[in-house]
């Protein structure tokens, strides 16, 4: 009889310790997966590069850096805001790993990541208005409708101009760029500065016919990047960038979105 409760007491014994064992394990895993996941700053929506579809997230920009981070083994949790320059300096202060998505010569804190979108801006018109914009000159005496913060975006030389209309009375920005298109397309507004592919999205929405033409008055495309607050996420998410890049994946996610525009 003792022998038969001094095996009892070791299998109890050993039961406990398989159970908080077990614990420990499931501990870990819930830790670590809390530690895999990555809450990044995002705009509010411009389709194609970022849209909501219920309570989906959708667009390519979204796409490409959950895509490229999910290769390095991180869940991105979206968290969507309108940071001005002024607020990038300070937003790590709040409960973010990275912001995305940041021009090259926006001061903040933080490990910029390499390139992974472009933006194609241009200036477009009605093709029967008669007007021509050769640069950003000749957008006085014009009304122009942009996005908001374009002032902040697209640097100094377009905000000198930019002030000057708005002093006219006659410079827009628009926090809904589906409003921007609107206004242009009901003769509200005389030129619309904006990505192409966002423009073509709106216009393809809208069913639009409209003759416009892009006047490239912005030069090259400009470039964006993700901050983020550590470097090693940094170091992560060019990682798999390269490797969304080198599979065709990337070129996959940016074609799926792609929408052929009738402008000129």
């Amino acid at each position: 009889m003792v022998s038969v409760r001094f095996s009892f007491k070791k299998v109890a014994v050993l039961s406990l310790f398989v159970f908080f064992g077990a614990l420990a394990v499931l501990g870990y895993r819930a830790f670590a997966a809390e530690e895999n996941k990555l809450t990044i700053a995002f705009g509010y929506a411009r389709p194609p590069y970022l849209f909501h579809v219920g309570d989906e997230v959708r667009g390519f920009e979204y796409e490409i850096v959950k895509e490229a981070l999910a290769l390095e083994g991180y869940q991105v949790v979206p968290s969507f805001l309108r940071l001005s320059n002024e607020e990038l300096r300070g937003a790590f202060r709040e409960n973010l790993d990275a912001i995305a998505t940041v021009r090259y010569d926006t001061e903040g804190p933080g490990y910029l990541s390499d390139s992974f979108i472009e933006f194609q801006n241009f200036a477009m018109t009605r093709a029967n208005s008669g007007i021509k914009i050769r640069n950003l000159k000749d957008l006085l005496g014009h009304r122009v409708g942009a996005w908001q913060l374009a002032h902040i975006d697209l640097g100094k030389d377009f905000n000198s101009i930019a002030v000057k209309l708005h002093k006219q009375g006659t410079y827009f920005e628009y926090p809904n760029q589906k409003d921007q298109v609107v206004d242009f397309l009901d003769g509200n507004t005389d030129v619309l500065v904006i990505d192409k592919d966002i423009y073509n999205y709106y216009a393809y929405q809208m069913h639009s016919v409209a003759d416009v033409v892009f006047h490239p008055i912005f030069g090259e495309s400009t470039r964006y990047y993700v901050r983020f607050k550590h470097a090693e996420h940094r170091d992560a998410f060019n990682r798999g960038l390269k490797k969304l890049r080198r599979s065709g994946r990337y070129d996959e996610i940016v074609g799926s979105y792609a929408i052929i525009g009738t402008g000129k």
